[in-house]
């Protein structure tokens, strides 16, 4: 379900925040202390948003006739949220027009809405909170629309933050469980997602007490307060989800903590199912929770932060749509066990210089052309997006090499530089090295086995784009692959690229 259409925010925490086209699954990605946390930590502020009739700046706002009904709007915030002193909070939420007007029948709404007549910029389903006194956020105008009936049937919002690990440890797990008063129809919704998750041998669990009925040859009780940390983290997870069935907005702060791998993709299936009624938000740095192959597209927005911009960006999921198996954003890639690493552009690139890769190998290892082929896994940047993605290639022990078109020559450098100085380590050479030759893509020194830090090399293509390089030209992307492959030459360029991997390593 889709509540939250648009949040921006200024200097809460983070310079900048915006995020557009919210869905019904909202993923917040990134290394740790990039802001993650604090988004969710502004969309807990709907919690506490009350009516205000505090003065107005606007004019019109000052001499509208409301309604009773219609108020401005306040909420409070942590202090020590405010990033610097002298710049004030601002917050901006657009909801969605039409689930907000779905609460009220047609003639209540034109009542409403009457008031506006003469104003009808001010009839928005969404509202600018700036900071005021005492700790305050203040709306810039009046909210048409009655607070009650919009907070109490689409403003709920449940935050599951990051230190429940902690929390749920020092819990009374069965006490807590049942002071949450879950239904019977619920409690077997909650034991098939924690079977799934933890283990398929549950078979059911005793009502007085909770503790899991397991079948095995025999069947026996596994106390529940016997679970280790990661399980008793989830059984209270999932049971907070699913007590709060009033809750609309749902935060999750890593959800990956405590769970297998196997556990990780079966939640994410779980929340995909929760937001058929509820809009959920996820912050985390796990890439299983980044994995097209799980999703559904359409009610899915990733946000990825970016060194580069130092925001959150969109990323454009329609880039990985053709084959999300070689997309490189957070995903498999930085867990692969192949040892050398290729990054193109697009999904496209990645097909033609697998087809030129493999006509390469066959044709310089005849016997075992096929072992050298598995060695090399190559990713895709998200096409445009491969600015933002730079920073998630690993480095040693993989040897990572990042082929770019020509025509980004004057853009890579600038890139470079910055990802460098941010990631600089003491002692450590520059994270990225931009080649400008293809003699300097030649892996030299120890071998890449005994180096302890080994540079990402980036390199541009002499021709603006790889299709430059297919004879003949294809007269579209889609037809590129299928050119090279009728190609009976490797272009020299390419050539001299294949040659500098470490491919007669062991």
């Amino acid at each position: 379900m889709r509540i939250i259409q648009t949040l921006i925010a200024n200097n809460y925490r983070i310079r900048h925040i915006r995020l557009e086209d919210l869905r019904d699954l909202n993923i917040i990605i990134g290394p740790n202390n990039c802001g993650k946390s604090s988004i969710l930590e502004i969309i807990e502020l709907l919690n506490n948003l009350s009516a205000s009739d505090h003065r107005y700046k606007c004019p019109q706002c000052e001499s509208a006739k409301r309604l009773p009904t219609q108020h401005g709007l306040a909420t409070s915030f942590n202090v020590q949220a405010k990033r610097l002193r002298k710049e004030k909070i601002d917050v901006t939420f657009t909801l969605f027009k039409e689930k907000v007007e779905s609460l009220f029948a047609k003639d209540i709404l034109d009542q409403l809405l009457k008031a506006f007549l003469a104003y009808p910029d001010h009839v928005q389903a969404g509202f600018t909170l700036v900071e005021g006194k005492a700790q305050q956020l203040l709306s810039d105008h009046i909210f048409p629309y009655p607070l009650k009936e919009v907070k109490g049937q689409l403003l709920k919002v449940l935050r599951c933050p990051e230190e429940r690990l902690q929390t749920y440890k020092g819990t009374d797990i069965t006490s807590y469980i049942r002071d949450q008063k879950i239904r019977a129809n619920i409690m077997q919704e909650w034991l098939s997602i924690t079977r799934r998750i933890c283990d398929p041998r549950i078979e059911t669990y005793n009502t007085t007490s909770l503790d899991f009925v397991r079948k095995t040859e025999e069947e026996f009780d596994t106390p529940i307060t016997e679970q280790g940390s990661g399980v008793r983290s989830l059984i209270c997870l999932l049971a907070d989800i699913l007590s709060q069935s009033q809750a609309n907005i749902v935060l999750i702060d890593e959800p990956e903590l405590g769970l297998n791998p196997a556990g990780k993709q079966a939640l994410l299936r779980f929340l995909l199912r929760q937001t058929t009624d509820k809009q959920i938000f996820v912050a985390t740095h796990d890439p299983t929770f980044v994995n097209p192959v799980l999703w559904q597209r359409d009610r899915v927005s990733l946000y990825l932060f970016s060194p580069v911009a130092d925001t959150f960006m969109k990323l454009d999921l329609d880039q990985s749509k053709q084959d999300p198996d070689t997309f490189a954003g957070f995903l498999p890639h930085t867990t692969s066990l192949k040892k050398i690493h290729l990054y193109v552009e697009g999904s496209t690139d990645v097909y033609i210089f697998q087809i030129f890769l493999r006509k390469f190998l066959i044709e310089t290892y005849p016997e075992n052309w096929f072992a050298k082929l598995n060695k090399v896994g190559i990713f895709h940047l998200a096409g445009d997006f491969w600015n933002h993605l730079l920073y998630t290639i690993p480095q040693t022990p993989y040897h990572s090499v990042v082929i770019l078109d020509g025509d980004k020559k004057a853009d890579v450098e600038g890139v470079v530089k910055k990802l460098n100085a941010i990631t600089r380590l003491p002692d450590q050479p520059d994270r990225f090295k931009l080649c400008r030759k293809r003699t300097q893509l030649k892996h030299r020194g120890r071998p890449i086995e005994q180096a302890e830090t080994k540079p990402i090399l980036v390199y541009c293509l002499e021709k603006n784009d790889i299709e430059d390089y297919i004879d003949p030209k294809p007269k579209d992307k889609e037809e590129g692959p299928l050119n090279a492959e009728k190609m009976h030459n490797v272009p020299v360029e390419l050539e001299d690229i294949f040659r500098s991997l470490p491919l007669k390593a062991k």
